[in-house]
């Protein structure tokens, strides 16, 4: 008896979540009474717990963890004095009877960027993420897709892309990326903006040594055929 109670209670409850859940988008924040996740029990005073909407399927609410203290992959977020840190490394997957209430604050456009391209290439939050493409927007020093290929963005302005190719081997004067390919630096295209999409976040700084690899090129080619005139 006290079961069919509780289940009873429970879908009135879900039943009014879901109506107010149906009305958050992808960046609201709100709170959540989380007692047991993945194992992890919480106290009595420590279940209210802040996330991020992604968005809710059927009875699910899909989202982002907040919290007050920092950690890897993390997004620093301030709020009046207050600095709080999403995590975008991990989905979290709630119940809808869990749901509280949507709190007062919300992601802005440029924090949602900085989330979404820092876990776009992340699983299995790329699958949601992916969907919100208006925020993957690329930037200098990104890898990117263009025509099936991967490129290294170098250079962007408000129509053209400048790209270097990326090669799965070594050879003088490539540059190596963060996860073990490397950027030929003699072979850049040029190509519309609009035809470049985001793969993976990339070390700007990557400019600065190809500009310097390029430089170190010419002279020594330069060098080898004075040589050779001599």
């Amino acid at each position: 008896m006290f079961k069919i109670v509780i289940n009873w209670i429970r879908k009135i409850k879900n039943r009014k979540n879901i109506a107010l859940i149906s009305q958050m988008k992808f960046g609201d924040e709100f709170w959540a009474n989380i007692k047991e996740y993945d194992g992890r029990k919480f106290e009595e005073g420590h279940r209210k717990r802040p996330f991020v909407f992604i968005e809710q399927k059927e009875n699910k609410i899909y989202c982002l963890y907040e919290s007050t203290k920092s950690g890897r992959n993390v997004l620093p977020i301030l709020r009046g004095k207050k600095t709080f840190f999403v995590y975008y490394n991990k989905m979290y997957i709630i119940d809808v009877w869990q749901f509280m209430n949507k709190k007062h604050g919300y992601l802005t456009d440029q924090e949602l960027t900085e989330i979404v391209r820092n876990g776009f290439t992340r699983p299995p939050l790329n699958q949601f993420l992916s969907k919100c493409q208006k925020y993957a927007s690329v930037k200098v020093g990104d890898i990117v897709r263009h025509k099936n290929s991967n490129y290294f963005l170098f250079a962007l302005d408000s129509v053209l892309a400048t790209i270097y190719p990326i090669r799965d081997t070594y050879s003088e004067w490539y540059v190596r990326t963060s996860n073990h390919k490397y950027i030929a630096i003699f072979s850049p295209l040029q190509v519309k903006k609009e035809t470049i999409s985001l793969v993976r976040p990339e070390n700007p700084k990557l400019v600065y040594f190809i500009k310097d690899n390029k430089k170190k090129a010419k002279k020594t080619k330069k060098y080898k055929k004075i040589a050779s005139v001599h």
